[in-house]
């Protein structure tokens, strides 16, 4: 047990370091990417970017399922039948990869004439298109690479790989601009990140499963196994991507690319925040497959599903209610007064709906684990619908603000049903988890926020001294979540055990 956290809590560190020193540098030169493409043009590269970025749900909930079959034959010590998993997802992968890009390249005329009001920008969208679609049956095959990793518990590898080229691949976008090339040119070097990655990932996998015949072959047995996993699974990736990429879609074809610019930067840093949150959970789905091997009465398994949920909303909460209030001072020394000021409020609408949607983190990979999958499902389309009723009036009243509205009471809502329904499944009560995981680090973090606040205003701090004063205000909360009764005990003298070691 002591060897699992250890595992589990390296692996956290691993995943969300690894994405958050990825994100902080592509944050840190969006500035840069926005003043050579100006407005208009990194609203383009947003959405063709965004294209590459959400090809995983074409992954028909694949990756996924190698992630957790591959941790149950490591549990079981089946090395072949390890194999089969990865190969038949690897052609699988590959199949569709290159239907899915052929698709993306017949349809590029019709997707340009939609999303591109200006006709200088015609030929940039369709030359990026084609790119994009080029990409797309690499960008599936390394999927199948991480997710082989990842179920092998080897999160260090997976980050070490896409850490490494994420930062240069953002420099030499840098230096691509500073040499006066554009749109076409970022997506170009996309594509190559992708190779580059694809290739250093086949030789790490072959490293890592050196006992493992591994031969890309059709095993109807194994097909059948993997997409009864992954189906529902299809559902809820297509839905949920979907429904993050619908907002930037509407608003470039209702109020212009402009306007996607000034949603994309409050979300970009959102998107970051929540990104790690889900990095670090993400390494509870390898470890919930195997609790389900090893305990069949489910009560190590829901002790520590309660655990992460508590810890992930202690963790939480305090930094989406500090954007929600200093929004506006972190984007005016990120992107200069000017947008921070077409995108403050955007940012805190948004930043609300990502505090909800950070409740559905625990319960989504626990539930994988577990393969209640169709659950997942009925949450994404719940989120879909949702979004698509109320993205277009709300748009069209309230451009990038009305778009972070509906985005707001979409997640809320899925996030209600999700919890709702799994808590049942588990016979979770819901008493005690709203008191420890909602309403103490909602009501602590809201004191502290608040307190910083009103000191800003008062000493009419500028931007720099607020988000100074509002950091020595979350320091104050996880000082006083670890001196009062948030986490339990066990709990904090294994963390600190573990971060001594």
């Amino acid at each position: 047990m002591k060897k699992r956290l250890k595992r589990v809590f390296r692996n956290s560190l691993y995943n969300a370091g690894g994405w958050g020193l990825t994100v902080v540098i592509r944050l840190l030169v969006l500035p840069y990417y926005i003043h050579h493409l100006t407005v208009e043009g990194f609203g383009l590269y947003a959405i063709l970017h965004s294209l590459i970025g959400y090809i995983d749900i074409l992954d028909l909930g694949l990756a996924q399922g190698v992630t957790k079959y591959v941790a149950e034959c490591e549990q079981k010590k089946e090395w072949r039948l390890l194999g089969k998993y990865v190969g038949n997802a690897l052609l699988a992968m590959l199949m569709f990869g290159v239907a899915a890009g052929g698709a993306l390249w017949l349809a590029r005329v019709p997707l340009v004439d939609l999303l591109i009001q200006k006709p200088e920008w015609y030929s940039v969208g369709n030359a990026a298109l084609q790119l994009t679609a080029a990409g797309i049956p690499f960008a599936l095959l390394v999927m199948v690479g991480s997710a082989t990793l990842k179920g092998m518990q080897r999160y260090d590898r997976v980050n070490k790989i896409t850490m490494t080229v994420a930062v240069m691949s953002s420099l030499v976008g840098v230096l691509l601009l500073s040499l006066g090339y554009g749109v076409i040119a970022l997506i170009a070097l996309d594509l190559v990140t992708i190779g580059v990655t694809l290739v250093v990932m086949y030789f790490m996998v072959r490293y890592t499963l050196d006992r493992v015949p591994l031969r890309i072959r059709y095993d109807r047995a194994i097909f059948s196994e993997l997409f009864s996993f992954g189906g529902y699974l299809v559902v809820l990736r297509v839905a949920t991507r979907t429904g993050i990429l619908l907002p930037r879609f509407v608003l470039a074809a209702v109020a212009g690319t402009a306007s996607v610019t000034y949603y994309e930067v409050g979300a970009k840093i959102l998107t970051a925040l929540q990104g790690m949150q889900n990095q670090a959970a993400h390494v509870l789905l390898p470890v919930a497959s195997q609790l389900v091997v090893e305990d069949p009465t489910k009560e190590r398994f829901k002790r520590s599903y309660l655990s992460g949920v508590t810890l992930v909303a202690v963790l939480s909460v305090p930094l989406y209610l500090t954007l929600t209030v200093f929004g506006y001072d972190v984007l005016h020394l990120w992107v200069g007064a000017d947008v921070a000021g077409q995108s403050a409020l955007t940012l805190t609408v948004l930043a609300f709906a990502f505090l909800a949607s950070s409740y559905t983190a625990i319960p989504t990979y626990f539930a994988m684990g577990e393969g209640e999958t169709r659950l997942l499902a009925v949450f994404g389309v719940i989120y879909l619908v949702s979004t698509v009723l109320l993205i277009f009036p709300l748009t069209n009243a309230a451009a990038s603000v009305g778009a972070a509205v509906a985005v707001f009471v979409s997640r809320s809502l899925a996030a209600v049903f999700l919890l709702w329904q799994y808590h049942r499944h588990l016979g979770v009560h819901w008493k005690p988890y709203v008191g420890r995981v909602i309403i103490r680090p909602v009501f602590l973090a809201g004191i502290m926020v608040a307190a910083a606040y009103l000191i800003t205003r008062a000493a009419g701090a500028a931007p720099v001294g607020a988000l100074g004063i509002a950091s020595m205000s979350v320091c104050l909360y996880f000082l006083a979540v670890w001196r009062l009764p948030f986490l339990p005990a066990s709990m904090k003298q294994k963390m600190a055990q573990m971060v001594k070691r």
